[in-house]
């Protein structure tokens, strides 16, 4: 508990509405989004390969790693994320997946500022003061208007393409910070870095 509040004593309250509003827009232009051909297609097991006996999204566990199987030999190797895509879509409908991009894409961005204002503070160097920290959430932020139309097209706003390249990349940043933390001595489980990675892969 101690720890929780030592955490959230370090956000100030114009960094606070900083990210609360970035998480908002994340939540708003997620709910623009809707599916297209091939989620179809995933969520009934019938893009790039065809699983018998499926009808809609009525399958079975092991239907689904037969299909993953036959993705793997067939297309690549992120068989993971296409799993639990597809069972997003099965289980939790079209909000399901907004909400899980939103979250995975303000992660992404919020691991990528601590990442920048924590990698050498607890190594001897004082932390960054308060409006720095705030002009660094922004920034922050803002790098997300940097990628092109064309990325959000194929990418963010595209669930298939996102549950295999977009959502994965919160892994990336989180085993990043966790490897510098535990080069300084802040967590000592090694095997925690090791999962994430794993995850990603």
């Amino acid at each position: 508990m101690n720890k929780v509040a030592k955490y959230f004593r370090g956000i100030s309250l114009p960094m606070a509405l900083v990210w609360a509003g970035f998480a908002a827009f994340q939540l708003w232009s997620m709910s623009l989004v809707f599916m297209f051909f091939d989620d179809f297609g995933y969520a009934s097991l019938s893009y790039a390969y065809v699983v018998p006996d499926v009808a809609g999204t009525d399958f079975t566990i092991a239907q689904l790693v037969h299909f993953l199987r036959e993705i793997y030999l067939g297309w690549g190797g992120r068989v993971l994320f296409h799993g639990l895509f597809v069972l997003i879509l099965r289980d939790g409908g079209l909000w399901a997946m907004r909400i899980i991009q939103s979250i995975s894409v303000f992660l992404s961005f919020y691991l990528l500022y601590k990442l920048s204002t924590e990698s050498t503070f607890g190594r001897g160097e004082a932390r960054p003061a308060t409006s720095t920290r705030v002009k660094l959430s922004l920034f922050t932020c803002a790098l997300y208007g940097a990628f092109s139309f064309g990325m959000f097209r194929v990418g963010f706003m595209w669930f298939t393409a996102s549950a295999i390249f977009v959502i994965p990349i919160v892994f990336v940043f989180a085993a990043w910070y966790l490897m510098d933390r535990i080069r300084s001595g802040a967590i000592t489980n090694k095997w925690l870095m090791h999962c994430v990675v794993y995850a990603y892969s």
